[in-house]
């Protein structure tokens, strides 16, 4: 209750200060939207703020935090928040091209784990990280647990659990569950460190 009240005081204080176009909005709305009022409100509430900060990033150069929560949009959009699969494919595949554009390694790879998800609900055998990354799945995985990139392969094992979850195949995500646990004991430092907008997140998701 008190981070979110405070919330709502920080983005008064940034309008009133900064105007509704302020350079910070993009971090202030990540960290309100995307770390605090997850807990308190519907994803769908947040999803607005999301698009608007992603617009005022764009606008003032801070192209990271814009990326990050154009991310965190998409990602909660997929969760339960009925969005239009085909639709939201598409536009995943354009900002996935646009992090790698302006060179956003993390963003670009989170985007494309979306991109496969909405693939993978639609029941399409398509393969988006070898458009992206010249990878399979497979590939990406061990990557990402290879260089022990903790959040990156949370968001990966999250996509594949949540994807089990809704085909029915309930063992499958019961294991990639047990894999997920395993690794984050063995990177506990890389899971908590940084900005970790993505692990609050999953968390969130796995209850």
């Amino acid at each position: 209750e008190g981070a979110f009240t405070m919330g709502r005081v920080a983005s008064d204080l940034m309008k009133k200060l900064c105007g509704a176009e302020a350079e910070i909005l993009p971090r202030i709305y990540l960290l309100i939207y995307g770390m605090i009022n997850i807990y308190k409100e519907p994803w769908q509430a947040s999803l607005c703020k999301y698009s608007e900060a992603f617009d005022a990033g764009m606008i003032s150069g801070d192209t990271e935090y814009a990326l990050s929560n154009i991310t965190l949009y998409y990602m909660l959009s997929l969760f339960n928040c009925g969005s239009n699969l085909k639709e939201t494919s598409q536009s995943l595949h354009k900002f996935v091209k646009r992090a790698l554009q302006y060179q956003h390694q993390i963003a670009a790879r989170t985007l494309a784990i979306s991109e496969q998800m909405a693939h993978d609900l639609m029941g399409l055998k398509k393969n988006c990280y070898e458009a992206h990354f010249g990878l399979d799945e497979e590939a990406l995985k061990n990557f990402f647990v290879r260089n022990k990139l903790a959040n990156m392969s949370r968001n990966l094992y999250q996509k594949i659990k949540y994807v089990t979850y809704m085909c029915g195949d309930m063992d499958a995500a019961a294991k990639h569950y047990d894999l997920q646990e395993a690794l984050n004991a063995n990177c506990s430092v890389q899971a908590t460190t940084g900005r970790t907008s993505f692990f609050f997140i999953s968390t969130f998701i796995d209850g």
